[in-house]
């Protein structure tokens, strides 16, 4: 048996690297191709493209990523004449998934969607094609099957899989040593354009609270070290980096996927991101959104600081993480905060659930 599945992103690649594993473990025979990174190679997906050649966030910013997008879906949809396969997993990434769910449905083929795209938060009209187009949507936030439901769509709630994953992970990595001073952790993010947008603030920001704490730049694995220049005082970590969080006192994390890792940890963090400008003002005027940050999207309340676009400067993130330090109440009500998101994303084996709902419907 034969399947595809696509992720287009780091984080993406974490979920379709749990869930292929359990599928391969349910399914003997089955063989997985698809697009993803090295979680999903390690578990057994044959890659036909890297995720890491598509990944990109602004409107604008696409363009630098045309030609790779094309090359992907030929790829993929290539692979799907050739092997007709029996179904097709495909995680997040609406643009490019979106596209070719209605490739898959002209081939008749059953289509899973793993991870909703965030159509809670901005172009809600996209509901209607997932309708049109996706045989199931198995989702991870609590709030996202009662909107399904709504529009007749079937879906199934599974349960957030960072949870298990981040806290199994944890038990497997060495202990982050660390020195006399309060720790901060730099996250700039996991895409080049994010790093090179936000590393120089965030180095920045070092500096400014350098009397106060030190400060460790927890790398994405998956980017080129040469994009990361950092002065000789501030370490680098790429490996065990749930170990490296959990070590730290605070946390600056570009928002993402990352910024939900923290809250597992329950380390305290600030949100920033930042974006072309071209892409910001076309944003400003398609998103009308209380909140970017995923966090204080399921806690429905400003848990975590967010500091976007403009206000994402040295001085008021220095301004701000120096407050958190020196405020123990602070920091503990924010712990207190997300131990309730934590809670709310469901108990462990999300990743068996969503295999079965994609079972019981082969």
């Amino acid at each position: 048996m034969k399947a595809l599945i696509v992720a287009g992103e780091s984080s993406g690649d974490i979920y379709g690297g749990g869930l292929a594993s359990v599928l391969r473990a349910r399914f003997p025979n089955l063989h997985l191709s698809g697009m993803g990174g090295d979680r999903m190679a390690q578990a057994g997906v044959e890659l036909l493209y890297p995720c890491s050649q598509v990944a990109v966030v602004g409107v604008f910013e696409v363009f630098a990523k045309l030609r790779n997008l094309r090359q992907a879906y030929r790829h993929l949809t290539a692979w799907v004449d050739q092997n007709s396969p029996e179904f097709a997993v495909l995680i997040d990434f609406p643009d490019f998934n979106f596209r070719l769910a209605k490739f898959l449905k002209k081939k008749r083929i059953k289509t899973f969607y793993f991870i909703s795209p965030q159509i809670w938060a901005w172009r809600k009209r996209r509901i209607h094609f997932l309708k049109e187009h996706v045989d199931l949507m198995v989702s991870i936030l609590p709030f996202e099957k009662k909107m399904y439901d709504t529009e007749g769509i079937r879906s199934v709630y599974v349960g957030h899989p960072l949870v298990e994953i981040v806290q199994r992970e944890l038990q497997n990595q060495n202990f982050h040593s660390r020195g006399s001073k309060r720790l901060i952790g730099l996250m700039p993010g996991s895409r080049e354009t994010e790093v090179k947008r936000h590393l120089p603030i965030l180095l920045e920001t070092a500096k400014v609270v350098r009397s106060h704490a030190d400060a460790l730049l927890i790398r994405a694995p998956s980017l080129d070290s040469g994009l990361y220049q950092t002065p000789p005082e501030i370490r680098v970590v790429t490996e065990d980096r749930y170990a490296a969080m959990k070590a730290c006192d605070f946390l600056i994390v570009a928002s993402g996927t990352s910024t939900l890792e923290a809250a597992i940890l329950g380390v305290p963090f600030l949100i920033v991101y930042r974006v072309g400008s071209l892409s910001w003002l076309l944003g400003k005027w398609l998103v009308r959104v209380p909140y970017y940050g995923l966090v204080n999207w399921i806690a429905q309340k400003r848990v975590i600081p967010e500091f976007i676009q403009n206000n994402m400067r040295p001085d008021l993130l220095a301004r701000e993480t120096l407050l958190y330090l020196s405020d123990q109440q602070a920091g503990d009500r924010m712990k207190d905060d997300l131990a309730a998101v934590v809670e709310s994303l469901g108990p462990h084996g999300a990743m068996d659930r969503a295999a079965d709902a994609i079972a019981s419907l082969l």
